[in-house]
């Protein structure tokens, strides 16, 4: 059976062609199709929210209002949100210098120089949130049961008297869904990003991708989210080329639960867990932001198994203290060691940690533009080649049992929704 999964940085660019066994589980939700006329879908949503009042009654011309925007969003589409919120404010009397823009922080995004909504900076204030600006920070409230430690949330952010949200429902590897994050750590400061993705929270079973029920992540975001006062918000969902599918508006948690509702969720396959899984990593710069779907192939494979992973990875392996971490490390149960350690606390350490945690019960081969001396170092196998590699890999295992072995492909990882599957 042929496969074709995508490997660039943009959706388009770049494919693998492999062949693969005829009875592999090709696991790939269905999406619906493509919106006829986005900018109408986002209009028709904004006026009949979900649980929620619509703009035009919802927000007085006296308001100070703060929109908020995801960088993960593809940007023809923050363009087109940007474009229908604003419209709807103007058209609700609000004036311009009461509105201020913000693009959040994204744990695997950052908002690049050309992003739509910096080029709005001429005619309405735009702020990109900084998690270590202390003078753009606000203290909202305390942790339980804790005197000094609280959660900072952006200044901007806390000052509105009308709160707008966008951004993309789709599966996250650790919070269960994207938009669960958007104030917390979205908003937040550093350390309170670095205490939301926690290891120990990382590490709770029911962490993990389009999971939300038991999912300290999803709760403790989505809670606090809604005790901050979200005036709107407005969630799209998008196919694997970006193109939306759906738009979602309305109160924050009802919206979301709406969204999720819609979204597909791909069937566990009757032969599961499996002895490989091909995994590919769409979108991934890095291998910081290409670990996600480790751990959505993790969650799938049997221990002792191998996980190939196609991440064209252009910019390299991630940040300095990612690849501190990794670097660093004399083996990946060396590494695991340092990240469960009491009082680690480092950026970037959720990547890290699903990096270690799929290399302590699988082999890892990775398939990258990154030289193959480096994909050593962050204690995965090189190939240059995953169609052989794979080919190899049966091979083998047929020598070594007699059998051939059951495999998954994972076109999409990263975005993979494994709330069905145990």
């Amino acid at each position: 059976m042929r496969v074709t999964l995508p490997y660039g940085l943009s959706p388009g660019r770049g494919q693998l062609d492999l062949e693969v066994a005829d009875d592999a589980s090709i696991l790939d939700p269905v999406h619906p199709p493509p919106l006829a006329e986005v900018a109408g879908a986002i209009r028709g949503a904004l006026s009949q929210p979900i649980g929620a009042s619509s703009l035009a009654s919802g927000i007085a011309a006296d308001d100070s209002v703060a929109i908020v925007f995801s960088s993960a969003v593809p940007a023809p589409l923050n363009a087109t949100l940007a474009s229908e919120i604003l419209a709807a404010l103007e058209a609700a009397g609000v004036a311009r210098d009461r509105i201020t823009l913000i693009l959040q922080r994204d744990l695997e995004h950052a908002p690049a120089e050309t992003d739509p909504v910096r080029m709005l900076d001429r005619a309405y204030r735009v702020v990109v949130h900084d998690p270590a600006d202390r003078d753009g920070l606000i203290f909202q409230e305390r942790y339980p049961s804790e005197r000094r430690a609280g959660i900072y949330l952006n200044e901007a952010y806390q000052r509105a008297s009308a709160r707008i949200v966008t951004g993309l429902a789709e599966p996250h590897f650790a919070a269960g869904w994207r938009p669960a994050l958007t104030v917390l750590p979205g908003l937040a400061a550093g350390y309170n990003a670095l205490r939301t993705l926690s290891v120990a929270n990382l590490l709770q079973p029911h962490a993990r991708s389009g999971v939300t029920t038991g999912n300290p992540i999803f709760e403790e975001a989505v809670d606090l989210a809604e005790s901050v006062g979200v005036t709107l918000a407005c969630w799209l969902t998008v196919d694997r080329q970006g193109a939306a599918t759906g738009v979602f508006a309305g109160g924050f948690r009802r919206s979301l639960s709406a969204a999720i509702d819609a979204a597909p969720h791909p069937s566990p396959a009757a032969n599961a867990p499996f002895d490989l899984v091909l995994a590919a990593a769409p979108g991934a710069a890095t291998l910081a932001a290409a670990t996600p779907a480790l751990l959505a192939a993790s969650a799938l494979l049997r221990p002792g198994g191998t996980i190939m992973l196609a991440a064209e990875c252009p910019a390299g392996v991630g940040s300095a203290a990612f690849q501190s971490m990794l670097f660093d490390a004399q083996g990946p149960e060396a590494l695991w060691e340092t990240l469960i350690a009491a009082d680690f606390a480092q950026e970037d350490q959720w990547f890290a940690l699903a990096l270690a945690s799929a290399r302590r019960t699988a082999t890892v081969e990775l398939g990258s533009a990154l030289e193959a001396a480096t994909v050593r170092r962050t204690h995965c196998i090189p190939t240059s080649d995953i169609g052989l590699a794979l080919s190899a890999f049966t091979a083998s295992f047929h020598l070594r049992t007699g059998g051939m072995p059951s495999v998954a492909v994972l076109p999409d990882a990263p975005r993979l929704n494994l709330s069905n599957v145990e």
